[in-house]
């Protein structure tokens, strides 16, 4: 019987020829496996990327921090002037800003041989865009803004008096230095530092007190002065 086999047919060809019970051999095509698929290097995750991929992002802290102080001022109409500042700095580490009040006064002047004397306050909200750079719980902070409110005047020897409430406007900038007293937090900032302060004030809008001269004529103008510095130390204390 004259049959040509080919290649591994013959194998297959003669188990089916003699009625053998013996196993098949699959052929090459039936043993060839299935290409792997190739991972992009996009969708490959290192061990430092899974677990990244597996924490959250941290989120940055927005720094709450209280402040008090005791400042003198020196460019009020009677100055210097004493008293306290408060403010609360809201926003970021290195950009943040702060509002707050400050109330400062003195005794009264002698503004005239006469004997004439006035004593002031001055009220005033403050408003400040700070920025900011610490270093080892310390920092270093440089402020620029203002601080409007009113001046309360008190006039004693005098047979006519003025107004006794006028506006007050100035425009300040500020530098202060934060050292550290308490614990550090885990975001690396102090709970509780001592703040020293010194600035500087342009005032724009103030009291004019006019005084007449008496026998001697004339009259004798007082304003605040032009400009003049600020001085302060505190403490600061975070709220986060």
């Amino acid at each position: 019987m004259g049959v040509t086999i080919v290649g591994s047919s013959f194998v297959v060809l003669m188990a089916v020829v003699s009625g053998s019970s013996a196993p098949v051999v699959p052929t090459a095509e039936q043993v060839t496996p299935a290409p792997e698929r190739v991972t992009p290097a996009s969708e490959r995750l290192t061990p430092e990327s899974e677990e990244v991929a597996s924490e959250p992002p941290p989120r940055r802290a927005r720094p709450l921090d209280f402040e008090l102080s005791g400042i003198a001022v020196t460019p009020t109409l009677t100055g210097p002037t004493v008293g306290p500042d408060v403010g609360v700095a809201i926003g970021r580490e290195r950009l943040h800003a702060r509002v707050g009040m400050q109330v400062v006064g003195g005794p009264d002047q002698r503004v005239s041989r006469d004997g004439h004397r006035v004593g002031e306050i001055v009220e005033t909200g403050t408003l400040h865009v700070c920025a900011a750079r610490g270093l080892r719980g310390f920092r270093v902070r440089i402020c620029g803004g203002g601080q409007l409110g009113v001046t309360h005047l008190r006039y004693v020897g005098f047979a006519q008096r003025g107004r006794r409430v006028v506006p007050w406007g100035a425009v300040t900038s500020f530098g202060d230095l934060a050292i550290p007293l308490g614990r550090r937090t885990v975001q690396g900032a102090n709970r509780v530092g001592l703040l020293l302060q010194g600035g500087a004030m342009l005032p724009v809008l103030g009291p004019e007190l006019v005084v007449d001269g008496g026998p001697e004529g004339g009259r004798r103008t007082r304003r605040p002065r032009s400009f003049g510095a600020t001085f302060g130390a505190g403490i600061r204390v975070s709220l986060r």
